[in-house]
């Protein structure tokens, strides 16, 4: 049960992670949209 749980929680922080790092680059390529000369 605590294997399992160890397991699960890597993969959520592995989806959590993902999900962060595609959110921030969409943003900081919106903002470089938005700065750009």
């Amino acid at each position: 049960s605590k294997l399992g749980g160890k397991i699960n929680d890597k993969t959520t922080l592995h989806l959590f992670t993902q999900t962060v790092r595609a959110v921030y680059g969409s943003w900081r390529s919106h903002m470089y949209d938005l700065w750009a000369p």
